[in-house]
């Protein structure tokens, strides 16, 4: 994908003069940068932000480095969960990226992109497997084609304004992916420098990170507990010797309400949404600091 265009290419994919994309750029309709020789430079989350908040119509979306279908069709949230789900067990990562850059260009909010569309599509591959209709091989495929598109799509929704930094990733055992990089894709999109470590990593290493480099806010995305005594600990640990007191946010279907009630935390999240509700209110959201209850 490239990184940057010029005002004519930009005109080209989108089908107007470059006069008006260069009056754009100079209005500050749209970013501008400049190259050492004075030329305009327009990088391509600034293009895809414009889009967005325009609603353009793409002519040409492959000089963006973005798939030849993007923009041919249009899909209502269920038709946008079985075409996802179809072309992730089909291995067709460019009808993938070119669903979620659809439904993130025609202003779905990120929320509604990966609560209702991408979990509920891999509850539905998750009950698929179970039922024996889906192989081994196409539930992995399915969760790495949908990781690189994620990681696609996180280069575009970046918006980098505030200098909070927030880490985090799934604890020992816990390898699904996919929902602790929705969590860094919803931070980085509402302003934060947010970076998730990835899975499978020890509490430790989670902390040594907050230790060592600034953080503002943890997360644990938790969908597998393997040894149940041993997260409780873990989580414990975490609490105790986050520096500064900083929040702990939590989620994931696998952080139960009897857990709840043993881990201490600053926030259970049970949705994307949530999440972008509760981040809302930082920095008040570190005095909402829970700790386990007594009962």
């Amino acid at each position: 994908m490239a990184k940057s265009v010029s005002p004519k290419q930009l005109a080209r994919a989108i089908g107007v003069s470059e006069s008006s994309v260069k009056r754009w750029c100079d209005d500050g309709v749209i970013h501008t940068s400049y190259t050492p020789g004075g030329h305009r430079k327009i990088e391509i989350d600034q293009v895809l932000q414009f889009l967005r908040n325009t609603k353009h119509a793409i002519a040409d979306p492959e000089i963006l480095g973005l798939p030849s279908m993007l923009g041919k069709q249009t899909w209502s949230t269920q038709e946008a969960v079985e075409q996802l789900q179809d072309s992730l067990l089909k291995n067709n990562e460019e009808l993938a990226l070119a669903i979620i850059m659809g439904l993130f260009l025609s202003d779905t909010p990120i929320s509604v992109l990966f609560d209702e569309i991408i979990s509920t599509v891999f509850e539905r591959i998750g009950n698929e497997w179970d039922c024996q209709n889906v192989e081994v091989y196409q539930e992995r495929q399915a969760c790495q084609i949908c990781r690189r598109t994620l990681e696609r799509f996180r280069a575009l929704t970046q918006n980098k304004k505030i200098q909070l930094v927030a880490r985090g990733g799934t604890l020992n055992g816990d390898h699904y992916e996919i929902p602790t990089l929705m969590v860094e894709i919803t931070l980085n999109s509402m302003g934060w420098n947010a970076y998730s470590l990835g899975t499978n990593i020890p509490a430790s290493s989670i902390l040594a990170s907050a230790l060592e480099e600034k953080t503002d806010l943890l997360w644990v995305s938790v969908c597998h507990i393997e040894n149940r005594d041993r997260f409780i600990t873990d989580m414990r640990d975490l609490w105790i010797n986050r520096p500064n007191q900083i929040p702990l946010v939590i989620g994931g279907n696998a952080f139960t309400p009897d857990l709840r009630r043993e881990v201490p935390h600053s926030i259970y999240c049970d949705s994307i949404f949530q999440l972008q509700n509760f981040m809302q209110s930082y920095p008040t959201l570190g005095t909402v600091n829970r700790t386990p209850s007594k009962n």
